[in-house]
């Protein structure tokens, strides 16, 4: 961990000690900083590096600037119950994201426990019964090339189909730009390979999701974290100084309802950063597994809808809409797809048909859409009635995110609680939930957690809650 640490921005460690300085109240409510030059000087900084990393706490509503006065400390530097700070200085001792997901996830086997930790949808909202009754018919009516090893670029149906919701939202797609894959995370992997090595440096948004983070560190890379604020998303203004002044080798990214934090970028933010990355000829590798579960307005474009030069891989999967057990997932490659390919054909070969065939007729006939609509409107209540309880049973001083779409709420706590200790504490009571240092390669977020919204809300779930707010304050 110390490579990483090390690759960590000079800004972000500048915004982090003044964060908290404020939090443990070193700088007072109204109190005025140094000026830009001042802190430049003591600390031996540039000036953009030192003004960077003030406009970082003036997003998260901790500091703001007055006219020809410079920067103070908001008098009330807390911020609304909706946005929480998504900052927090890393912990030296960190042992490393697998090794601290692998921890957590021993402590909830005996006896297993899901509820508020899995970022899936409960089975009961899955569109089971009718996707097995297409699957019986395509068994028994099962054609030559159904019954046989598909093709290594999967079922030409399924990506047809894949390819027409695409169109449908305006952008151009044909069934030859997609690569079907074994589930998202093949194809994250895949793409991952294709466009990095050993000891190179991944931008990732900070906090991000954990199995990503844990895929970088099994292969021997680094993630640079990159700050990400709850309402606008990924800073774009410090991934422009992360690309300049590291060797970043590919930037990943959850653009539509982000994990943990449920963000969506903007439409304007979305072309920028393309855009940017293009210029810096870095690879983007976009994970929009959460695209079709937004909660209001029309579906939101992916970064590849963007992207005019092949430089977005976008990969996405069915496994948070229709099912984990048909979790078909595809890649579009973009100009990567030689490499991509080549590493499908040693990784996982050609694949079976009969899954593919039974998604792509449950696409055709119009079962998938009607099935998120009612999704959507079922996430979206159990995220508002998580977010009620909440509010109501954690302490004073909770925030909690506003995602645009997905099934998780971050959660940030008061004070400088370590959620790792509580997670232990918690799961000997059968209550579990992801602590937020596994959502950052450095460990940070200790005070932070994320909670599933997947499965609607009961009275064991406000128990649960209620349970785990005592362990907090205890």
């Amino acid at each position: 961990m110390d490579t990483i640490q090390r690759s960590e921005l000079l800004y972000q460690r500048l915004a982090d000690e003044l964060m908290a300085s404020i939090r443990h109240g070193i700088l007072k409510p109204g109190e005025r900083l140094p000026s830009i030059r001042q802190i430049a000087k003591q600390r031996e900084l540039s000036i953009s590096t030192v003004t960077l990393a003030l406009r970082t706490l003036e997003n998260k509503g901790l500091v703001e600037a007055k006219p020809q006065s410079g920067y103070f400390v908001r008098k009330q530097s807390i911020l609304t119950p909706s946005a929480p700070v998504t900052a927090h200085i890393p912990p030296s001792n960190f042992m490393g994201v697998n090794a601290v997901v692998a921890k957590v996830r021993e402590s909830c086997q005996n006896p297993p426990m899901e509820p508020l930790t899995s970022a899936n949808p409960s089975p009961e909202l899955y569109p089971t019964d009718k996707l097995m009754k297409i699957l019986a018919r395509q068994a028994r009516n099962a054609r030559p090339e159904c019954s046989a090893n598909g093709r290594l670029r999967g079922s030409r149906t399924l990506r047809r189909q894949i390819a027409r919701r695409y169109l449908d939202l305006g952008f151009s797609a044909t069934e030859d730009d997609i690569l079907l894959a074994h589930g998202c995370m093949e194809g994250l992997n895949l793409a991952l390979r294709a466009v990095a090595k050993p000891g190179d440096t991944i931008a990732v948004e900070s906090p991000t999701y954990f199995v990503m983070l844990q895929l970088i560190e099994t292969l021997g890379m680094k993630a640079l974290e990159i700050p990400t604020d709850p309402h606008h998303g990924i800073s774009l203004e410090a991934l422009e100084l992360a690309t300049r002044d590291h060797a970043v080798q590919a930037l990943f990214i959850v653009p539509n309802a982000s994990n943990p934090l449920g963000v969506t970028l903007s439409p304007e933010r979305k072309r920028q950063l393309v855009e940017l990355m293009a210029a810096r000829q870095v690879p983007i590798i976009e994970d929009d597994v959460f695209g079709d579960l937004h909660f209001s307005g029309p579906r939101p474009l992916p970064l590849r809808a963007y992207d005019q030069d092949g430089n977005v891989i976008l990969v996405s999967s069915f496994s948070k809409t229709v099912s984990p057990g048909f979790s078909d997932g595809w890649i579009m490659p973009g100009r990567y797809r030689p490499q991509i390919e080549q590493l499908k054909l040693l990784n996982s070969g050609v694949m079976p048909n009969v899954l593919q065939h039974t998604l792509a007729e449950f696409l055709e006939t119009g079962g998938y859409e009607h099935h998120l609509r009612q999704l959507r409107r079922s996430l979206a209540q159990q995220v508002a009635d998580m977010s009620e309880l909440v509010l109501r049973h954690f302490p004073s001083g909770t925030r909690i995110s506003q995602p645009a779409g997905g099934c998780v709420l971050w959660v940030e706590l008061p004070d400088e609680l370590d959620t790792l200790s509580l997670h232990e504490r918690a799961a000997r009571e059968h209550i579990s939930f992801a602590p937020g240092p596994i959502f950052s390669p450095t460990g940070r977020y200790q005070h932070c957690l994320r909670l599933s919204c997947g499965f609607p809300v009961t009275t064991g779930t406000e128990q649960m809650l209620a349970r785990l707010s005592q362990l907090i304050t205890r």
